[in-house]
């Protein structure tokens, strides 16, 4: 079980690096893969479901 979270924890860290990078690009005026932030945004819900039912069980 503390692997998943660990897993769950790296993947939500990576998932916000990424989300602040876009930011800074859109600062800047670049364009950025909306699809993927909102993919990835998809996933990270999943994930926070994910861990709930680990952590009931």
């Amino acid at each position: 079980m503390e692997k998943i979270n660990e897993k769950i924890e790296a993947f939500i860290l990576t998932y916000l690096d990424y989300v602040q990078e876009s930011l800074e690009k859109v600062k800047s005026g670049e364009t950025v893969d909306t699809v993927a932030i909102y993919a990835l945004g998809d996933a990270i819900r999943i994930m926070h479901h994910i861990r709930k039912i680990s952590d009931n069980q």
